[in-house]
């Protein structure tokens, strides 16, 4: 019998969040949280992510995706782990702070890129995105409102810190406190 590397990760129970935020990585995270819950595992899950390369896309559902896995981390609490492995951009870095606290993880050479957070809000061309400028506005302060959950830190303080592009060290996610520790 083979043995793929899905299975391995299963049987450690592992999620691998790959390069997308979309309704078709919300069926596999909420598919893969809910096989753990009908078997009843016990420990912690974790929840791994490691973009490599760097493209985008727009979703005008992205914050819907987001705030339903932040809602099913919640409901498993302090069994959620995250790991980042590679680049966390955007919406994957505000994912890797939603783990359990004290056991959100990155690599020392992780970067955390920021680039979209501010564009919910800055650009005026939300025609094109198929959004309301309104709308745009509500989706940035709903991710500032999680991310401040998360990270203990004033909305007013994020909101000036995310209005333009940012890179983040692993050391830098540490001090904002998307994460708690750096391995290696």
């Amino acid at each position: 019998m083979k043995l793929q590397i899905r299975d391995i990760l299963k049987t450690k129970n592992i999620i691998y969040l790959n390069d997308q935020i979309n309704i078709e990585n919300l069926k596999f995270f909420t598919g893969k949280l809910i096989y753990f819950k009908k078997n009843k595992t016990k420990g912690i899950i974790n929840i791994y992510h490691g973009k490599t390369n760097n493209k985008f896309a727009i979703s005008d559902n992205k914050i819907d995706v987001v705030t339903s896995i932040y809602d099913l981390m919640n409901i498993y609490g302090n069994q959620i782990h995250t790991t980042c492995l590679g680049i966390a951009e955007d919406e994957f870095g505000l994912i890797m702070s939603f783990g359990k606290k004290k056991s959100r993880y990155s690599l020392i050479n992780s970067t955390f890129y920021f680039n979209n957070l501010s564009m919910y809000y800055k650009y005026d061309n939300a025609l094109s995105l198929g959004l309301y400028k309104s709308e745009i506005q509500k989706q940035f302060f709903v991710m500032l409102n999680i991310l401040s959950s998360q990270t203990s830190k004033p909305v007013v303080y994020l909101w000036e810190y995310y209005s333009y592009p940012k890179f983040l060290s692993s050391i830098e996610a540490k001090e904002l406190g998307i994460i708690d520790t750096i391995i290696g």
